[in-house]
């Protein structure tokens, strides 16, 4: 993990006491609880917008994928899953896994 750096937010008062309960729950204190949260909300953000970016034709199965952090079966799924379908046969995905099985028989 890169060098953290602090950031100064404000939060109302039920985000905070979320936090803090969950911060109880999960035996850490409340910053790394927020870090937490806001690890997770990063997370979302960037599939989400990689589905969109996809969905409207921006950039590729493949790179949706890395931005996300998953392989190509993983992101053709989380698609499904957001009503998007990937511009991909069946053949084509069985096309790629034979060229992977020759590449990775040498």
């Amino acid at each position: 993990m890169s060098k953290l750096k602090p950031i100064t937010l404000r939060l109302n008062e039920e985000v905070i006491k979320t936090i803090e309960e969950a911060a109880k729950e999960e035996l850490i204190d409340k910053t790394s609880m927020a870090r937490k949260f806001i690890y997770k909300g990063v997370e979302v953000y960037q599939r989400e917008k990689a589905v969109e970016l996809y969905r409207k034709g921006e950039i590729s199965l493949e790179k949706a994928a890395s931005v996300c952090g998953v392989c190509v079966a993983e992101m053709i799924e989380l698609l499904a899953k957001s009503g998007v379908h990937a511009n991909i046969t069946l053949e084509h995905y069985r096309e790629g896994l034979k060229n992977l099985e020759k590449t990775f028989r040498k």
